[in-house]
């Protein structure tokens, strides 16, 4: 946790240098993709203009239970891995059978290796479940599997190497404000029931379509953006909300947020007005710096 961060608030000068586009046209009926991912949503075809790698730091990360009296429940999960200069955060399906321990098995082995071998991941999943003690109805929802979204970005030639499958976010941000979301920077998407990462070998092939479909290098020239925020599906809502304006003072809140009691203290607020949905909140900010 990435606390006592002092306040480095930028000020809005700028117009956002990105097409608001990103989200993808449904794909044609003789598309593969059709049948792979529902929303038919896959990473847009982009192309890098430059080879200077940008450097990413850690400015904050914080993370919120559904239940603030229960924080061992929460079902996020994130990994910075500085020397890497990679991050990514983690959304396990509350409904889905042991979601922690599969989000576990995926956070452990993508801080070690981002290229996630999805058959090895299921292996170890099921081996763990094995040893457990279960009845027949835990016995049938481990056949169902469980679930969890990712979203990830490095450090890359021409900007960031991304992976955004499910709902949890990639934000760009310039000057205090949301300039380009993925997969959307529309708030109503993020509210669906999203594609997600399984831990059933049946679900391996659609594993492997959502990996490959979901990932892409985001280019990004020096001067588009001053920071990128990972967050998971409710977060993400919440915070495009407040990109109706020229500032976003939903953003400006977190960006001031310095321990994971303000946070915990903004969440419950922001849920008990309605503005945030009741689950588990997590957010992880980075800045962004590339040198011409």
């Amino acid at each position: 946790m990435c606390e006592d961060q002092p306040s480095r608030l930028a000020t809005a000068t700028a117009a956002p240098p990105y097409e608001q586009t990103n989200l993808v046209p449904p794909a044609t009926a003789d598309d593969p993709l059709l049948h792979a991912l529902k929303p038919p949503w896959r990473a847009p075809l982009t192309h890098t203009t430059h080879d200077l790698v940008p450097t990413l730091s850690l400015w904050g990360v914080w993370t919120a239970c559904k239940d603030l009296s229960l924080p061992d429940g929460n079902e996020d999960a994130w990994v910075w891995v500085d020397v890497a200069q990679r991050a990514a955060v983690f959304d396990g399906a509350t409904e889905s059978f042991a979601a922690r321990r599969w989000v576990s098995i995926l956070t452990q082995a993508w801080e070690q290796d981002s290229a996630i071998d999805l058959e090895a991941l299921q292996r170890q999943y099921g081996d763990a479940v094995a040893a457990m003690s279960l009845s027949w109805a835990q016995e049938d929802a481990v056949r169902r599997g469980s679930f969890s979204t990712l979203a990830s970005i490095q450090a890359a030639p021409g900007g960031l190497y991304a992976r955004c499958v499910g709902d949890s976010a990639i934000l760009l941000v310039k000057d205090g404000r949301i300039v380009e979301a993925y997969p959307s920077l529309d708030p109503a998407d993020y509210s669906s029931v999203p594609d997600a990462l399984g831990s059933s070998s049946e679900h391996l092939n659609r594993g492997h379509s959502l990996l490959e479909a979901c990932s892409w290098t985001i280019p990004v020239a020096p001067g588009d953006i001053d920071m990128v925020v990972l967050a998971t599906d409710a977060v993400a809502a919440w915070l495009l909300q407040g990109n109706r304006n020229h500032t976003n003072e939903l953003l400006a809140a977190t960006l001031e947020i310095d321990d994971r009691a303000h946070w915990e203290h903004m969440v419950a607020s922001e849920r008990g007005a309605g503005r945030m949905k009741a689950d588990d909140s997590t957010v992880l900010i980075l800045e962004f710096k590339v040198e011409s």
